[in-house]
Order: C-alpha cells, then sequence, then structure tokens
C-alpha cells in the first residue's frame, strides 16, 4: 500500500451542554391537598396539574477559546407528531457575544401554560375529529445560532429541547433533562505520499504532472478527431446542399416540373447563397420554388421567388447516385 501522511485541516472544537430542570405545579385535590410542587418523575395527571415549568442552562464552550456572537430565541412547540405542530414564542431574539476566554452560558425558565395548551389541543382535536393514538407533544426548545467566524463546515444551530407527553389523562417526562453536543472541527485527513503508476510507486507531484501528460495529449487528440469530423460534415453537407435544402425546408418548398408558368418579363436575380433567398422569401411573405434537372451524373436544383418586381434565383447540383437515394429526384 502506498505510504499515506495525515493532515490536520481544521483546528476548532465547539461544545455544547444543556441541563433542563422542570417544577410541576398541582391543583389543590384530595390527592395533593398543599399544593406543593410535586418532585421530578415518570408519571403526572392531567386534571390535577395546574402547570409546568422548565428551566435550562446551555454552555457553549469554543477550544481553542474564540469569542462567541450570535442570538438566542426560546420556543415552546405543542404538537400532534405527523400530524400538526403548532409554535409559542415565549423569549424574543435576544443578541449575545462574549470575550476570547469566556464561555457562553444562558439560562432561563418558562411556564408551559398548560391550561391553555391543553384547551388548544382539545380544540384542535374536536376541529378535525383526530384523536392521535401517540397522543401529543410540548417542547421547550431554546435555539441558539452563532455569527461569528467558524469553519464553513461548522454547526451554528443549537436546538436542544425538552418537554412531556400528553395523552387523555396523562403527562410523561420526555428526553434526558441534560443533553451534550459536541462540533469538532479537528479534522485528520489521510492524504497519500506516493501512488502506484504501471507498477511502480512515484510521488503524488511526479504522478500529477504525468497524468496531467497524458490528459492533455488525449485531449489534444480528441480535440483534432472532432475537428476533422466538423469540416468532414460541412464539406458533405456542401457537396449535397441540395438534398440538405429540400428535406430541412420541405415545408416551405413547392415543387413544379418546368419554367413555363414563370413570368418571362421579371429581371432575374442571381443569390450567391441558399440563406440569402431564404431572407427574400421571408422578407416579400412567398414560397420558394423548385425546378429540379438532370442529365447522366448531376442532378440540377433551381430555387426561385418571385415577387410583384423580380424573380429571385439560386441554383446548385450535388451527384445524382446520392440524390436519388436521398428521393431528389421526381
Amino acid at each position: 500500500m502506498p505510504p499515506e501522511i495525515k493532515e490536520i485541516v481544521a483546528r476548532q472544537s465547539l461544545t455544547g451542554a444543556t441541563s433542563f430542570s422542570y417544577q410541576v405545579y398541582p391543583n389543590p385535590s384530595l390527592l395533593f391537598p398543599e399544593a406543593e410542587p410535586l418532585a421530578e418523575g415518570e408519571l403526572f395527571f392531567t386534571r390535577v396539574v395546574r402547570d409546568i415549568e422548565v428551566g435550562f442552562t446551555t454552555r457553549l464552550e469554543p477550544e481553542p477559546a474564540i469569542p462567541l456572537t450570535g442570538f438566542y430565541q426560546v420556543w415552546l412547540v405543542c404538537a400532534a407528531p405527523g400530524l400538526w405542530e403548532r409554535s409559542y414564542l415565549l423569549q424574543e431574539e435576544t443578541q449575545f457575544s462574549t470575550q476570547t476566554g469566556q464561555a457562553l452560558e444562558i439560562s432561563g425558565t418558562y411556564s408551559l401554560g398548560l391550561t391553555e395548551r391543553l384547551a388548544f389541543i382539545k380544540g384542535v382535536e374536536d376541529e378535525i375529529g383526530v384523536n392521535p393514538r401517540d397522543g401529543y407533544q410540548l417542547l421547550l426548545r431554546p435555539e441558539i445560532h452563532l455569527t461569528n467566524d467558524l469553519p464553513a463546515d461548522a454547526t451554528r444551530d443549537f436546538k436542544p429541547q425538552f418537554g412531556f407527553s400528553v395523552k387523555t389523562y396523562e403527562l410523561k417526562p420526555l428526553g434526558e433533562p441534560k443533553q451534550e453536543h459536541k462540533q469538532n472541527l479537528l479534522t485528520e485527513v489521510s492524504r497519500p505520499t506516493h501512488v502506484s503508476l504501471f507498477g511502480s510507486l512515484v510521488s503524488v507531484n511526479t504522478a500529477r504532472y504525468i497524468f496531467g501528460a497524458i490528459f492533455a495529449l488525449c485531449g489534444s487528440g480528441l480535440l483534432a478527431i472532432f475537428v476533422q469530423h466538423l469540416k468532414r460534415v460541412a464539406s458533405e453537407r456542401k457537396a449535397f446542399e441540395g438534398s440538405y435544402i429540400n428535406h430541412r425546408y420541405r415545408s416551405r418548398i413547392i415543387r413544379i416540373h418546368s419554367i413555363d408558368g414563370m413570368p418571362a418579363d421579371r429581371p432575374l436575380i442571381s443569390m450567391s447563397s441558399f440563406a440569402e433567398l431564404l431572407r427574400i422569401a421571408d422578407e416579400r411573405e412567398k414560397p420558394i420554388v423548385l425546378i429540379q434537372s438532370k442529365d447522366n451524373l448531376f442532378i440540377r436544383y433551381t430555387y426561385y421567388v418571385l415577387d410583384e418586381d423580380n424573380l429571385y434565383i439560386y441554383s446548385t447540383s450535388e451527384p445524382l447516385a446520392r440524390s436519388a437515394l436521398a428521393g431528389g429526384v421526381t
């Protein structure tokens, strides 16, 4: 195997850690007469819970140290997964900036507004007539966006989230209260120092020159072949111009067998190319008339455009055998 080297192409990492916590506040009831906040648990009941507060702390730490700038918002997402989703903005866009060597820390505590959310869910359920089998979700989602200069492949958005699964009578926490995300921008790329070429190891730089020369020669050869092909096509088209014209403009050409019906008193103007005759026909909105004649070797095509004052003409000829094969002789 050719020798390899490892090249470090970036030196920056960014670690984000978010811790969530929550407080569940019950309504005074037989089950909870004191209405003290409930300890964190696996299951709560919607009928005896008044509200839930969710707090978070997010810490972003770059390595090596660089200043961080950007903004964050906090959203509450109420959703029926796979069916619908509604977002409520709890924290307006807030700018932040740090000094070099200082980690970014953002925190806050927000009410989920449980009573209003449950009423909204019930209203949507009644409106669309669908009760999702997996229930609903209430999610607190801080969204942090970095705006300072980072490598192109760096993650600039951090969106941790935590919340609850909501069913008819039950509330269950979703996800882990502590979440970590590390964006590692320290990348090692293996690059070969030598490659195998015709059974021998040569350096990468030498191989580049060799392959460049090979590609240049191949490209020059292909270009020369292509140019010769274009010349051959152009020469063949010129030699058999009449067949090409008759096929290309067959919908605009009227074939007649003799010139007897053409006015003899009109000045005859010879055109140097069919393109000029075609331009005259377009300008005067006239048809193109074709008369064919032949001898033992060639067929002659004569094209006419007649207007009120002049008779315009263009002639070309080609070998008879090709014309007959192309359907040029009538």
